[in-house]
């Protein structure tokens, strides 16, 4: 497990010390098209590669003008480019502003106008709805667009790729300076911001180590993006499925099966209602994910009924995690499905509530 924080903390360091130890190892893997058989033919990065690919861009960006402290609005869809344009940020010393596109229009212009970010880095559709809703207008000074530009100007994400892949040097900074600011989803309330130190999301990727135990030897099927990141700072795979992040419910079970086996995945995050979905679809159809090992779930409490269901398709040896917490914490407390449908259901089941396990390590609850 590296340890940035003894000169600093940036999570682009974990990058940086995998790409020393496991160059050739996948980092991201991306399903690309089908071949004349049918199957799924992948893109990928090795940690190498995105190690030089984020060292060319952390140039670039700086090129043009974001730099440490610059706020800057990330929306580029999951894939390779997503992992760049976040791990080269975050090189420069760069602030994201990272907000759930689910949460609808008015509220994205809300919480980007309460941001007033100064940089706007995002694919082509979104700089549409940034010029029309008029997003934070006044603020945002720097564009890059990935696809393609039209009216608006700025810079193309590709024109910023620079020809020197040697090391950049990362901006390590003190543990309580702002690496993020994190809208919340709002389905408890208004959507508001969530500041994330560089110390915070240092040691949310220890935690997610220590508290399940994921090694460098982990491919994960990774459906929500944010947690894809943590995946390559633990030295893991993360296979990114064919699907829309933003409608887990509607994901196609049949591709996220694909993505599963073709990759030989030993653990998987999604939502219930992803799990939901999934597990309706293969206990039909008589479908099993032999290679799983471990499963998180999280965004909501998972039904009793979806956990056995699901285990019906899972090995004797998986198991089912829910961590709990919120934007502002996380995670808080964890709990397994053993636990679960072994001693927790029935009281569930008779209305007691929820039971959210224990707090994790290191963790005060009051």
């Amino acid at each position: 497990m590296p340890e940035p924080q003894n000169q600093g903390f940036n999570m682009a360091a974990f990058i940086r010390q995998k790409a020393a130890l496991t160059p050739h190892k996948r980092a991201i893997v991306v399903p690309s098209c089908r071949n004349s058989y049918g199957r799924v033919a992948y893109t990928q990065l090795t940690f190498r590669q995105l190690e030089e690919e984020t060292n060319r861009f952390a140039r670039g960006f700086n090129r043009a003008g974001i730099g440490r402290g610059s706020k800057t609005v990330l929306m580029i869809t999951p894939g390779i480019e997503f992992f760049i344009a976040f791990f080269a940020l975050c090189k420069v010393g760069a602030t994201l502003v990272m907000i759930d596109p689910g949460i609808g229009m008015a509220s994205l212009k809300t919480c980007i106008g309460e941001a007033e970010p100064e940089a706007f880095v995002g694919i082509t559709k979104a700089h549409v709805a940034r010029v029309l809703m008029r997003w934070a207008p006044d603020s945002i000074k720097t564009r890059v667009t990935l696809g393609p530009r039209l009216f608006w100007g700025g810079h193309k994400f590709y024109d910023l790729r620079d020809n020197d892949a040697s090391p950049y040097e990362i901006a390590m900074m003190p543990r309580d300076e702002m690496a993020a600011l994190m809208f919340t989803s709002g389905s408890t309330g208004i959507s508001k911001g969530v500041v994330y130190t560089q110390g915070i999301l240092c040691s949310q990727v220890q935690f997610i180590q220590e508290i399940y135990g994921f090694t460098a030897d982990d491919v994960d099927l990774a459906t929500f993006p944010l947690f894809a990141l943590f995946d390559v700072c633990l030295g893991m795979t993360a296979v990114i499925p064919d699907m829309d992040a933003t409608k887990p419910a509607k994901a196609d079970p049949r591709k996220l099966t694909e993505a599963i086996n073709d990759n030989g995945a030993t653990s998987m995050f999604g939502s219930p209602a992803l799990i939901d979905t999934l597990s309706r679809w293969g206990v039909e159809n008589s479908v099993t994910l032999p290679s799983l090992r471990k499963v998180l779930s999280c965004g909501a409490p998972a039904r009793n009924d979806i956990l056995q269901r699901f285990h019906r398709m899972l090995p004797e040896n998986c198991e089912i995690f829910t961590p709990y917490g919120a934007t502002e914490a996380l995670p808080v407390s964890s709990i397994g499905s053993r636990m679960i449908l072994g001693e927790t259901a029935p009281i569930t089941d008779a209305g007691g509530g929820t039971c959210v396990g224990l707090p994790i390590p290191n963790v005060k609850v009051r």
